[in-house]
């Protein structure tokens, strides 16, 4: 399993800080689910100053969006992405999903919604549940995982490696 030791370290120092410090542990984790939820709101403020009245911070697929703070840049129109560590996504994912949810940008619904949440806190364990919308593909070590992908036709984002469509079924 790719980055086990990894995950299993930050996973460690996380509870460590935790019941080290829980005041500064909350403190930060709230910081961080905040700053998740406010980011869609700065960058529509950001956009809307810069002269784009489009809203383009929602067609940016939400992997990328809970992964990365993005920024909107008003030279280019586009987004400045700065990737984050696996601590840090998780919880600014969830801030991020919920303000999706309250702004009504994404329409996430009973089981859909609770998926969403238990992906994003289960990328703080070692192995990652929800990965590929979860499943058995979560416990398939690393070295055959391709080869299961392919079986199953799906790849960790859990959409199909190939479609078939009348135009490519006889197509080798």
């Amino acid at each position: 399993y790719v980055f086990w030791n990894a995950g299993v370290q930050g996973l460690t120092n996380f509870g460590k800080i935790a019941k080290k410090n829980p005041k500064k542990f909350l403190a930060w984790a709230g910081t961080q689910f905040v700053a998740g939820a406010c980011m869609p709101l700065i960058n529509s403020v950001l956009a809307s100053m810069f002269g784009d009245d489009d809203d383009d911070y929602w067609n940016i697929p939400e992997y990328i969006r809970r992964n990365n703070v993005c920024i909107f840049d008003p030279v280019t129109g586009g987004y400045i992405k700065i990737p984050m560590p696996i601590e840090l996504r998780a919880i600014y994912g969830l801030g991020e999903l919920m303000a999706g949810q309250m702004l009504g940008k994404t329409d996430f619904k009973g089981m859909e919604l609770t998926q969403q949440v238990a992906g994003q806190v289960s990328q703080i364990l070692p192995i990652d549940m929800m990965e590929g919308d979860g499943g058995f593909m979560a416990f398939v070590p690393s070295y055959v995982k391709p080869i299961a992908e392919i079986l199953a036709n799906k790849d960790w984002t859990g959409t199909p490696l190939k479609k078939d469509y009348d135009y490519n079924k006889n197509m080798p």
